[in-house]
């Protein structure tokens, strides 16, 4: 057999591309069905599954893809065949049902369950499957915290799928990437960011950024600086405040206040938010802070 001494132009197409995905870790999809459904339904779009495989095999191979939800549910009953093909396993979790006194029953007062039940498998697949080092998770509610806070200790790579005004903010801040599928997946009815990569903006962009950023969140006028500094990210994926003199990003908002970019900064409890003119209701209501007279 003849050898290459440079290791190169031997292998075929296919061989490289197995090597490329080899060196990858291997993935889990676990998606809250209902939660992405209706968030992409509200926005007019349609859930793809095609398009969550194909993010998800950014990060390696998807070894385990499961959709969570209670089956039974009207909207829901003829999903499950098309899932199954689409390659996502149906998990079927039941809502449970409660009266005010507390008795099971079909009555008003539901409760969602899916969290739960995607946490104890997330933490039984770092058990089981040991291969599996990023878990993609497709939700934006709060709840799943929960399957979040079940991961981190495992050392796994945590990355959120989630639909723009939708996605908790406290969610995101405690995952590796946040993926905007209505923004990033949904093809190109949406307008793109354009690309930064490499490039250093100018200080009055990093403001505009960020005023930007207040106006497109889930309470528009209104957000988390951890939220802030996600979404900066992901259009500039090395910047740091350091690069206009600031050792930290709140110093950088504080300076964007007092520039007259944003109205204010709040601390309230351990968190900090800043919001721009005119969004101080939605502030106070966030906080259910009582409004002054």
């Amino acid at each position: 057999m003849n050898v290459n001494p440079s290791g190169l132009g031997d292998e075929t197409p296919g061989e490289l591309g197995r090597e490329r995905v080899s060196t990858l870790d291997d993935v889990a999809l676990l998606v809250d069905w209902e939660n992405i459904k209706i968030a992409l339904g509200a926005a007019k779009i349609t859930p793809n599954v095609t398009a969550l495989y194909e993010a998800s095999r950014e990060y390696g191979r998807v070894v385990v893809a499961r959709a969570y939800m209670d089956w039974q549910e009207p909207a829901m009953k003829d999903d499950p065949p098309a899932l199954y093909r689409a390659g996502l396993e149906p998990v079927y979790v039941p809502k449970h049902r409660y009266s005010k006194e507390g008795v099971a029953l079909f009555g008003n007062v539901v409760k969602n369950s899916v969290d739960v039940r995607m946490a104890v498998d997330a933490t039984t697949l770092c058990h089981t499957n040991p291969n599996i080092k990023t878990f993609v998770l497709v939700s934006g509610d709060q709840d799943f915290l929960h399957v979040v806070n079940a991961l981190r200790p495992y050392g796994r790579k945590l990355i959120l799928i989630g639909v723009t005004g939708t996605l908790s903010q406290h969610l995101a801040e405690f995952v590796d990437k946040v993926i905007y599928f209505d923004r990033e997946l949904a093809g190109p009815a949406l307008a793109k960011q354009p690309a930064t990569e490499g490039t250093t903006p100018t200080e009055d962009e990093i403001y505009k950024a960020i005023q930007d950023v207040l106006n497109k969140s889930g309470t528009p006028g209104v957000a988390l600086l951890s939220y802030i500094g996600l979404e900066l990210k992901k259009r500039y994926p090395t910047y740091h405040p350091r690069l206009h003199g600031f050792t930290t990003f709140k110093g950088l908002i504080q300076a964007a206040k007092e520039k007259g970019y944003i109205a204010g900064l709040e601390t309230r409890g351990l968190e900090d938010w800043a919001y721009l003119k005119g969004a101080e209701k939605a502030l106070k209501a966030i906080l259910k802070t009582p409004e002054t007279a």
